[in-house]
């Protein structure tokens, strides 16, 4: 497996300098070039294992603030390059006939309660939010969102009622 320290060997961004981009064309026709293709999940990772379009397995090492970007260019030894490609990544999108903000705001909301693993129950009428921790904090929290017309209310559930709750787990 070939090893990579990014900070070491990075040379710069093959779209943004021309002369890099003439070295690789020369390299390629040199079989000096080697070429991956990553995923875009792959930019933020502090360790990437990978295999080139060639085949030879290889390690990328790279702090995690530092996000590699497509066109990216490393030495590597005996005056070989190794260049980054990132895939391009399918996304679903969701739009309203009409934009509302409350709409948003409660989609923020949505997403914030779920990433503090709050377990719901979503009926036509309420959101029902199952209180694992301090309740202050969590209406200060769902305060801030400013939707107009939410309403914040406590109830209290008995045994003889039931709701099932959906919780936001991570795997």
């Amino acid at each position: 497996m070939i090893s990579i320290d990014c900070t070491q060997n990075f040379l710069g961004n093959s779209l943004a300098i021309p002369k890099l981009q003439q070295d690789l064309d020369q390299a390629r026709s040199n079989h000096r070039l080697m070429e991956v293709e990553l995923a875009q999940a792959d930019q933020k990772k502090s360790r990437i294992y990978a295999k080139t379009a060639s085949g030879e397995a290889i390690g990328l090492l790279k702090t995690r603030d530092w996000q590699l970007t497509n066109g990216d260019v490393f030495q590597l030894e005996h005056d070989g390059f190794l260049l980054i490609y990132l895939k391009t990544q399918p996304l679903m999108t969701l739009s309203f006939d009409t934009p509302s903000v409350e709409a948003l705001k409660l989609i923020h909301l949505g997403h914030t309660l779920g990433n503090h693993h709050h377990p719901i129950v979503v009926t036509p009428e309420k959101i029902y939010i199952q209180l694992n921790e301090n309740r202050d904090r969590l209406e200060s929290a769902i305060k801030t969102f400013d939707i107009a017309g939410l309403k914040i209310d406590y109830e209290t559930l008995s045994p003889d009622q039931t709701l099932t709750f959906a919780s936001h787990q991570h795997g």
